[in-house]
């Protein structure tokens, strides 16, 4: 295939160096698959096995790659990644790979005693408005970090998919933990503008200081307790829901200094388990240098069971449940084996009282066995145990219940094609259990006759799938399928939105469409298994349509558009402007709310909700507008419609908070000053701009700082004595009355 490197102005990058992987067996791809997991890079996996070629002056190289792998591009301090596994790239022998400027990102947490701080996941978020993507919003964990309190996240801007080319890139890096109710806890948080970050950056995080809580959990057997840990406070606040987990060990880090704690054992975690919750009353460390170790031991036992399914025919029993009872135990324990008869993970926590599973009674229930019920007398201690191999009878009346050959124009088609039986059930379809084997090409059937006549289902990933066909208990049928038609459109849309880029395609005369979103990396619109004939193609940006090929005739196999090898340029067919907000607060990614208005009118559109992009852009049309933009707790903003893609700070509102004698007592507000003075933009606002409305006494309302309001207490709806506000800029702002 032929593999194309372009920069982020989609210009070829000629000497780019390319690495892939050429075709390989299953245990090399296998073993390239954990060299990448081990090393966390996937240039580096490939610099160790892989192949590189190298792209000549027009940004593009011959190669002969697995089509089922990934690979990567370099050119200088710009890198790109792509993924073959699509079939795309196959068909058009035009595989896309775009460079951006490319970052090692090192994220460094240490206490606020400067010490480095282990075991911590952090959060990488990518925040801005894109040329290509609009509104930006990924995210990609790093971590646990090292001893040395470092993580690395290589390729960061790969990674989050962060496009530069509208400087508005942020990237914001956090780290947690969990309290009550999983609630999120934020301990440290830094945005760092991207065009500010050198070729390899460290950004350090600080989390408050602590000492350290080590619990040491393990069961009666003296194995490893692996359940759930927790600290609980003075005040029965959970402190930390995750911690640091290795082989029953729970670390706790930077734990506050000079308090009381409860360790909390659960064996059932937040549900309920066979025994009751352990609670250890400790003194926590003193220091931030104390490590408070301790040891618990949960009286329970595990069981972690394992056997094989077979029927007397040597196949192996697919899909079968297994029920378990014995005498030691209140409640039965179930199972499910997979299409190879196995039945892994079968686990079991009970008291530690109980010593054996003896004797162990198991119920095997199958749609292609006879119920049976085996009884295991030998001992069964706690433990990792391998039961060995348990063989069923087939089902009473199982036999053939069809033979299927799959034909095309009189010639047997390639391997991947299902065959199923359904039974019509009033207005819906049953499927029938069935196994499956293949003689001679010929597909049979097996299972126990249902009640009712029978239809054939037939289906192949290169063909039109066939309609239902009435068929016989041990008939043979041949079904002869049509080819399909895929339809691969290959596009040119740099600095488009490719998230609203898409196509429809319809048959001539038709008016149901099928619509395809845009792969944006190969941008490509596929449409696989269609039925051969004349299709109409649109392609359009949210809604608007971009180009149109009235007669497109669609032949079997794979079809490419434009047939001679283009690509069909959508560039410069509308104008796009974007708009990016931030908070002017604490500089965070704003999900603003975009509204196009007409320059000289007053009033709001119609259906004006319906309008709003959230998507941090908007087509520019042919009239004169202004822009309304809204963000939930900040100030609202009217700009010029006209001009140049730009980024904007939104002033935060301040919370007041109403606080009142009695819970839900009623609270008279009236705005006697407002400083949002635009009546639109007042409409159009998340937060009230009523002249009086009346609030819950402890609900919260946003106001625009400088606002003045009058406030009084609704009591059996009489209004007390008005109390004059302004508000500040420090939020929240509490107002007492009483």
């Amino acid at each position: 295939m032929r593999l194309v490197v372009v920069n982020r102005a989609d210009e070829p990058v000629a000497g780019a160096v390319v690495r892939y992987w050429p075709p390989r067996n299953e245990a090399a791809q296998r073993a390239d698959y954990e060299r990448r997991e081990v090393c966390g890079d996937l240039e580096t996996a490939l610099q160790e096995t892989g192949l590189q070629a190298i792209t000549d002056d027009r940004g593009s190289v011959e190669l002969v790659a697995d089509p089922d792998s990934h690979g990567c591009a370099r050119c200088g301090e710009t890198y790109g990644e792509f993924d073959l596994r699509d079939r795309s790239p196959a068909v058009l022998r035009d595989v896309r790979v775009t460079l951006r400027r490319d970052l090692m990102l090192r994220v460094e947490v240490v206490d606020s005693s400067g010490r480095p701080a282990p075991g911590l996941m952090v959060t990488v978020k990518g925040m801005g408005v894109s040329a290509d993507h609009g509104s930006s919003w990924s995210r990609a964990e790093v971590g646990p970090t090292d001893a040395e309190g470092m993580a690395t996240l290589p390729h960061a801007l790969h990674a989050v998919d962060l496009d530069e080319r509208f400087a508005d890139g942020l990237l914001a890096m956090e780290t947690v933990r969990r309290d009550s109710d999983a609630h999120t806890v934020l301990l440290a948080r830094r945005h760092v503008p991207v065009a500010g970050l050198q070729r390899e950056a460290t950004v350090r995080l600080t989390i408050p200081a602590g000492g350290t809580i080590v619990v040491s959990a393990k069961d009666a057997d003296g194995a490893p307790f692996e359940s759930a840990v927790w600290l609980r406070d003075e005040n029965g606040e959970v402190f930390d829901l995750e911690p640091t987990e290795d082989h029953g060990e729970y670390t706790f880090r930077n734990v506050p200094c000079g308090h009381r704690w409860t360790v909390v054992v659960s064996e059932g975690g937040m549900m309920v388990g066979v025994i009751d919750d352990i609670d250890v009353p400790i003194v926590g460390p003193r220091t931030e240098e104390e490590v408070v170790r301790v040891a618990v031991e949960v009286p329970t036992r595990t069981w972690r069971l394992r056997c094989r399914l077979l029927r007397t025919d040597g196949r192996p029993l697919a899909d079968a449940k297994l029920t378990g009872r014995s005498r030691g135990l209140d409640d039965d324990i179930g199972a499910r084996g997979d299409d190879e008869g196995v039945v892994d993970r079968w686990y079991l926590r009970e008291k530690a009282t109980l010593t054996d599973l003896a004797p162990l009674e198991l119920r095997i229930e199958s749609p292609f066995c006879r119920p049976t019920t085996l009884v295991v007398a030998r001992p069964i201690p706690s433990g990792t145990i391998d039961l060995g191999e348990f063989v069923v009878g087939p089902p009473i009346g199982e036999q053939t219940l069809a033979r299927v050959e799959l034909r095309a124009a009189g010639q047997p088609v390639p391997p991947g094609g299902t065959v199923s039986l359904l039974r019509e059930d009033g207005e819906r379809y049953d499927l029938v259990e069935t196994w499956t084997s293949e003689v001679d090409g010929v597909i049979h059937l097996h299972g126990v006759p249902p009640r009712g006549p029978l239809l054939l289902s037939c289906w192949h990933p290169r063909f039109v799938s066939s309609a239902l066909q009435p068929i016989r208990v041990g008939e043979f049928r041949v079904v002869d399928l049509q080819p399909a038609a895929a339809l691969h459109v290959a596009v040119l849309a740099t600095g488009l939105p490719l998230g609203g880029v898409s196509g429809s395609l319809a048959r001539v005369g038709a008016e149901d469409s099928e619509n395809e979103a845009v792969d944006p990396q190969q941008q490509v619109i596929r449409w696989p298994q269609l039925a051969t004939g004349r299709y109409r193609l649109r392609i359009l940006l949210d809604g608007r349509v971009l180009h149109e090929a009235p007669a497109i005739d669609l032949l079997p196999g794979d079809n490419r558009w434009p047939a001679d090898g283009t690509r069909i340029d959508l560039r410069g067919k509308v104008k796009v402007r974007r708009i990016a907000a931030r908070s002017a607060g604490d500089e965070h990614r704003l999900d603003a709310g975009l509204l196009l208005v007409e320059a000289a009118v007053d009033t709001l559109p119609p259906a004006w909700a319906e309008r709003i992009e959230r998507g941090g852009y908007f087509l520019v049309p042919d009239l004169s507008h202004d822009v309304l933009v809204r963000a939930s707790g900040h100030v609202p903003m009217r700009l010029p419609g006209s001009g140049p893609d730009c980024a904007i700070r939104m002033q935060p509102c301040t919370e007041v908070c109403f606080d009142t004698e009695q819970p839900k007592q009623k609270v008279h507000v009236r705005i006697v000053a407002d400083t949002v003075t635009d009546p639109l933009l007042r409409l159009y606002d998340c937060h009230r701009h009523d002249a009086e409305f009346d609030v819950e006494g402890r609900d919260d309302r946003f106001f625009a700082p400088g606002t003045v309001l009058d406030v009084c207490l609704l009591t059996d709806g009489k209004a007390g004595p008005a109390q004059r506000v302004v508000v500040g800029t420090t939020s929240p702002q509490t107002v007492a009355l009483r």
